[in-house]
């Protein structure tokens, strides 16, 4: 089943593009490399992007926790039948979690915590601590933002978080 995935994904079946948007010829070459030679490395990406590198490896551990996740439940909905598999896929049909294990293990895959005035999703450590990479580059980006329009600045900020009831 996973090889039947994995091929489609090879031909390129799912459909998506990464476009780098850059000034700095070194790194437009460096982007232009890596497209010839394959994807980027954990810490490249890191690094060209701007992000945190444990926030953009808490990414492609979701992404990982959520393709086992669809890979199991679809092995499931399909009784372990592959014909039945690519049907399931050609049609693009959803299978729901059916489990408590599978429902908890899809809220862990699709939890994301925004840094705000950023495109980053933190990873826990940092969602964690008012004083993380992620944490500090949103701040940088609120007080760009912030010199360059307070008004959007304020319009952009986050809701202030409810307090849990006790």
């Amino acid at each position: 089943m996973a090889r039947l995935v994995c091929s489609a994904c090879a031909r390129g079946d799912h459909g998506l593009s990464a476009w780098y948007v850059c000034r700095a010829r070194a790194v437009a070459a460096e982007l232009q490399g890596l497209a010839a030679t394959g994807r980027p490395t954990v810490a490249q990406e890191a690094r060209l992007l701007g992000y945190p590198e444990c926030c953009v490896r808490a990414h492609y551990d979701r992404t990982r926790i959520f393709h086992e996740l669809w890979l199991a439940m679809l092995d499931r909905a399909a009784g372990g039948d592959v014909a039945v598999m690519q049907q399931i896929l050609r049609a693009g049909s959803w299978i729901e979690p059916a489990t408590d294990a599978e429902r908890e293990t899809m809220a862990a895959a699709l939890a994301m915590a925004p840094a705000p005035f950023t495109s980053v999703n933190m990873c826990a450590a940092c969602a964690a601590n008012p004083d993380s990479p992620a944490r500090r580059l949103s701040a940088r980006y609120r007080a760009l933002l912030t010199s360059l329009d307070p008004l959007a600045a304020a319009a952009a900020e986050p809701p202030p978080r409810a307090l849990p009831r006790r």
